[in-house]
This record gives C-alpha cells, structure tokens and sequence, in this order.
C-alpha cells in the first residue's frame, strides 16, 4: 500500500462510507482513490505525523494484559492523552495471540465519536471498536503491534 496506510486504512467499503459522510461523489476506483485518499490526508490531523521523531525506542515499558510498549506509543498517550487506545489494544491481545502482526488505526469522527480498526495489515479485519465519545486531539493514528510489542510505524 501507499505511504496512506499508516494514517487511515481504507476499504472498498470505508471509502463508500467517507464519500457518503463527506458527500462526495464516489469516484471511479482505479483514477479517483488516490484524489479522495489525499483529499483526506491533507484535512486530517494525524499523530503520527507529529510523531515522526520517534524513531527508533531506547526503552519498551510493560503494559496491561501483557503488552509491551515502545518510547513512541508511550509518547503518543501522554501528548493525546489516549491511554485508552492502548488499553484497547491491550485487552485483544489474548484473543488475537496468533496474529503476529496487527494494524491498530484509530479514525475520530466529527461527532467525537471514533472507531478502533484491528487488521492483519492485508486487509483483514481482526476487531473492531466503536468508541462512542473521545477527546481523542488528532483525527488519526495508527499503531503496529509485532511479537507482543506496540510501536509506532516510525519505530519499526
């Protein structure tokens, strides 16, 4: 995929949803995906973005339920204040104990409710969350999960 993924990770389905939210019209898949993906990248505030500088981790921190943490996702919790997030990471990991790897993507909607998205990275979705009210500051973020070990893109 695109330099996109790590900041919203769209479907054929999710791309429908966001035209119908945004009232745009649903662009032909091949020649219009790219124009809506970057119409929504550039009215988006991702954390990722702001934390690009995290890229490598000196320290990884245990969690809950098992879940280890790097600087950069520690990071990312303290600057948007969404323990939580990772609390909802951490409270999967038992189910999701054979996934080696896991995509966790966090999209806030305008009504500051948001949704928590578990994929395999190739287009399967693992889990998913409503989360019915957050004060979530960005729009986006996303964090990888390896062997147990949550970080952000940047780190890997």
């Amino acid at each position: 995929m695109s330099a996109f993924f790590y900041c919203f990770y769209l479907t054929e389905t999710s791309v429908r949803h966001i035209c119908a939210t945004l009232t745009l019209p649903l662009f032909h898949r091949k020649k219009g995906l790219a124009k809506l993906r970057y119409k929504i990248r550039a009215h988006m505030r991702n954390a990722n973005d702001e934390l690009r500088d995290c890229n490598c981790s000196d320290n990884y921190y245990r969690y809950n339920f098992g879940l280890i943490i790097t600087d950069g996702v520690k990071a990312l919790c303290e600057k948007f204040s969404c323990w939580w997030f990772a609390d909802a990471i951490a409270s999967y990991q038992q189910q999701l104990k054979n996934e080696e790897f896991q995509v966790w993507s966090l999209s806030k909607n305008e009504d500051s409710s948001a949704i928590v998205i578990c994929t395999d990275g190739n287009d399967r979705v693992l889990k998913s969350q409503n989360i019915p009210w957050t004060d979530f500051e960005a729009d986006v973020c996303t964090v990888w999960v390896e062997a147990g070990v949550a970080l952000l893109p940047s780190e890997h």
